[in-house]
This record gives C-alpha cells, structure tokens and sequence, in this order.
C-alpha cells in the first residue's frame, strides 16, 4: 500500500495548511535521448495558478 493511501490526513478547515505539490518528470525537446529533467510545482492557493519550486536535471 502506497503512503497516501494509508497516511490519516486532518480533516479541511482544522488549522492545518494543505499544500497541493505536483512533481513531473519530462524530456526537453523531441529528442529521446535527452536527460529527464524534474520539476516541482505548488499550486497558489490565492490565485489559482502554479510556482516552480525546484528542477533537477537527471
């Protein structure tokens, strides 16, 4: 069983922050051979909108 199938959370609304992070790995350009890079992404709980948090070329 995977950890966010098995971690309790705290209810919405109780005081705690809940961040929504989203990690994507992709290849630059067409070619396949290229190294993946990864990218973190945190959702704006204001705007709506997304903020690179970090990258990390393989």
């Amino acid at each position: 069983m995977s950890w966010w199938e098995s971690q309790r959370r705290m209810p919405k609304g109780l005081g705690r922050v809940d961040i929504e992070v989203w990690r994507v790995q992709a290849r630059l350009g067409r070619n396949l051979r290229s190294e993946l890079t990864t990218m973190e992404l945190l959702r704006d709980q204001q705007g709506g909108g997304w903020k690179l948090r970090s990258v990390t070329a393989a």
